[in-house]
């Protein structure tokens, strides 16, 4: 299916959240609770959930947007190494519910393929009132982030800037 190639995905920033300790990072933990900038998420990924429809119609809750969207991943290990202080959360709020390009490596999140999780496994309505991605597949690491500057970017066209020249 692909897994371990370089794919990308064009869609809109529907949200973004700092992790708590998963394998990928050696069960290394960040602050849990309320985002706040200042705080050191150093060790943690930022699940970026991409979906498909404009987030400026309100088509749907917050919830339902976690369950109709991509994960990415914006690693550790990645952004120290490639984007020092640009792929930053303060970076992602500027970018959020804008249009954006990202590359990344295709996997499959094993940890996360279970009914509650993954929507595409949720057989019953428990299962998918508590769902809250589409698929247990994700770009992990992102190697690339880019936002339409303009809000109206095709997958080809000249409009997209990387995350810190927003």
């Amino acid at each position: 299916m692909g897994e371990g190639q370089i794919y990308g995905i064009v869609g809109y920033l529907f949200y973004f959240q700092p992790t708590s300790a998963e394998s990928t990072n050696c069960q290394l933990t960040g602050p849990v609770g309320q985002l706040n900038p200042q705080d050191d998420y150093t060790n943690v990924d930022f699940h970026i959930g991409i979906g498909f429809e404009d987030p400026s119609n309100n088509k749907f809750s917050k919830h339902q947007g976690q369950q109709n969207s991509v994960i990415v991943e914006m690693t550790p290990y990645s952004r120290f190494l490639y984007e020092n202080g640009v792929w930053t959360l303060d970076n992602l709020q500027k970018a959020q519910n804008k249009p954006v390009r990202v590359v990344g490596q295709l996997m499959v999140d094993s940890e996360h393929n279970v009914p509650t999780q993954n929507c595409a496994l949720a057989e019953t309505t428990d299962q998918l009132a508590k769902c809250w991605r589409a698929s247990a597949w994700e770009l992990h690491p992102v190697v690339r982030f880019q936002v339409c500057r303009s809000g109206t970017c095709t997958a080809n066209s000249e409009g997209w800037v990387d995350l810190g020249q927003l």
